[in-house]
Formats: structure tokens, C-alpha cells, sequence
């Protein structure tokens, strides 16, 4: 992606427009989601379309500030900001139409918008590709960051299951659902991608590194994992809370802050080591189908439980932070080529 920091009023004008889509947007679509929440109606809708909103805010913004840019994705882009706004639309359904048909629409959506910006985004070339930071490279270091990922995250909820279920707590982890859904995860990654792209893309390759060319390189990954989960609160109190009983809405907001703080550690160091936006794509992904896989049923979640959840997470994430991503400094805030 390029960026010229001697034009500091483009810079803040792509600033802004990627807060007003990524976070005004998101406040703003909370009302007619706590609306239908309050109705009793299906909101699945709205944490998709959010994902969508990151991504949005940063290519709404290079289009207006860069259109003049040749090597400017701007098909992908208009495609995707498209599909973005069908996604904003089609919340709305749900207060018009019956809930199998608002739902069944959204999963139309979803699966088409995704196969249709995959295309978009093959069609404009490597070469454009790289210039805003969208090229797939790296793969062979990729590949190994994901394997590592995948051990951490499922072998930490193997010992959090061992450690407050007992030894019947890890049958979970080796039965038949388990490996259909390992099995099922490149064909769900097709149908899905846009949304996972929709955050990554205007996480990693721009808000993150903008925080960590301001504060640092690991001041900035601790803040922006504080302003990462604030851009969930709305999902929280409206889809995520009132969906688990195990726990309470404090107990929830807490640990998600940790959790996601720490997680935010580990998807620093993933696109620090390759550069390569596909890779916190798959991780984000990854980590979203796999939660709760394996897991058995442990009741009510106690302050012990989530303290030794988050325990694990420290120990699996915090030892990066001694890894070159987070000590040497950088000129720009991302390392992509450019032409």
C-alpha cells in the first residue's frame, strides 16, 4: 500500500473515514439491532455485516483519496463496498420479512458476495494486488505461524477442559464432529472469506499498524487490542451476552477485553513475520470456527475458570513479544512492496 506521511491531510482524511465507517457505523447499526433484539428476532445478520465495516472504512477511503492512483484496486474495492452496503440493507429485512426468509436471504448474500469478491479480487492482478497490500505471499513461513496457531488455541482448550472437567473432558477433542469440522473448514473458508477479509484487511494492514507508528510497537498492539474488543461492545450486549448463560455480562466483557488483547498479540506477530493479510485472515477464521470444538458442556463459568482461561492465553501469546516483529522499528507501518 502506498503511503506519502508529508501529506498529512490525505492522511487525515483517510483517518476519518475509516473511524466513521468502522466505528460510526457500527454504534449506529447497534440501534436497529437492539431493536430486534428487543423483538424477539433473529439478529445473526448484524455481526456478519460488521465484519464487513473495517475493510469498508479503509477502501472508501483510498478511493476517495488515492483515485487518481493507477495501480488502485478499484473494481475489488467497489465490489466489496457493494457488498457491504447489501449486507446494511439486509438487516433491515428482518423487520419486514419472516425470520426464515430475512435469514435464508442473508446466507444468499453472504456465500454470493464472498464467491463474487473473490473473483473481483483475482482479476485485478498482483500488481495491484501488492501496491495496497492484498497480495498472498509468504506461504511457506504462513503455513507455520497457522499450524502454531491452530496447536495453541487447540491444544490450550484441551488444558482448560483436562484441568475443570477432568480427564472425560478431553473425549470432545478426539470424536467424529470434531474432525468434520477440521474437515469442512477450506470449503467454509470459500463461502466466508469477505467477512474475515472485512476485518483483517482494516485491522491489520492499517489501524494496527497506524497505532504502532504512533505508540510503538507493542504499546500500539496493546492499545489497539483495547480498541479492537470496544468495536465489539455493541455485539456483546445485544447477540454475544444474551447467548451464553454460563456466564455473566461482566464476567463476559472482562474476559473477551483479555482474551482479545492478547490475541490481538498473536495476529501482530502473524503479519509482522510474512507481511501477508490472507494469513490473520485464515487465523481469524480459524480461531472463529474452532471455538468450542471439542469442548464439553462444563456448566457455569466461574471468576477461577475464565482467571485460568486467560492464564493460558498469556502463556501461549505474551512470549512473542520478545520476537523481532516487536523490536525493530519500522519506517512505514506496513513492510509490503511496493512498485
Amino acid at each position: 500500500m502506498r503511503w506519502n506521511t508529508s501529506d498529512m491531510p490525505r492522511e487525515k482524511k483517510e483517518f476519518f473515514i475509516f473511524l466513521a465507517v468502522t466505528y460510526g457505523l457500527t454504534f449506529l447499526m447497534a440501534i436497529p439491532m437492539a431493536v430486534l433484539f428487543q423483538m424477539g428476532k433473529d439478529i445473526a445478520l448484524f455481526p456478519t455485516a460488521q465484519m464487513l465495516y473495517p475493510a469498508a472504512g479503509l477502501m472508501l477511503a483510498k478511493l476517495l483519496c488515492e483515485r487518481e492512483d493507477s495501480l488502485c484496486p478499484k473494481t475489488f474495492f467497489a465490489g466489496f463496498l457493494i457488498l457491504t452496503g447489501l449486507a446494511v440493507l439486509w438487516c433491515f429485512s428482518g423487520f419486514f420479512l419472516p425470520e426464515e426468509i430475512s435469514l435464508g436471504g442473508s446466507q444468499i448474500l453472504m456465500i454470493g458476495g464472498s464467491i463474487v469478491v473473490g473473483i473481483l479480487y483475482l482479476g485485478e492482478g498482483k500488481e495491484k494486488q501488492r501496491a495496497y497490500g492484498l497480495k498472498s505471499q509468504n506461504w511457506g513461513r504462513s503455513v507455520g505461524i497457522l499450524l502454531l496457531f491452530v496447536a495453541l488455541t487447540y491444544g490450550g482448550s484441551a488444558v482448560f477442559s483436562l484441568i475443570t472437567v477432568g480427564p472425560a473432558g478431553l473425549e470432545g477433542f478426539l470424536s467424529p464432529d470434531t474432525f468434520r469440522v477440521f474437515l469442512s473448514l477450506p470449503l467454509s473458508f470459500v463461502l466466508s472469506f469477505s467477512c474475515f477479509l472485512g476485518e483483517e484487511y482494516g485491522w491489520r494492514c492499517y489501524f494496527q499498524p497506524l497505532l504502532q507508528r504512533k505508540f510503538g510497537l507493542i504499546k500500539g498492539v496493546f492499545l489497539f487490542g483495547v480498541l479492537w474488543e470496544f468495536w465489539h461492545l455493541p455485539l456483546v450486549f445485544c447477540y454475544y451476552s444474551p447467548m451464553t448463560e454460563s456466564m455473566s455480562l461482566v464476567q463476559q466483557l472482562l474476559s473477551r477485553y483479555a482474551i482479545n488483547v492478547l490475541m490481538a498479540v498473536f495476529m501482530a506477530y502473524a503479519y509482522g513475520k510474512t507481511h501477508n493479510v490472507w494469513l490473520p485472515v485464515l487465523i481469524h477464521f480459524t480461531n472463529n470456527t474452532l471455538v468450542g470444538a471439542g469442548e464439553t458442556d462444563g456448566g457455569t463459568i466461574t471468576w477461577a475458570m475464565l482467571g485460568l482461561l486467560v492464564l493460558i492465553k498469556m502463556v501461549s501469546y505474551l512470549p512473542l513479544l520478545r520476537s523481532k516483529v516487536f523490536r525493530a522499528e519500522r519506517e512505514t507501518p506496513m513492510e509490503v512492496e511496493t512498485p
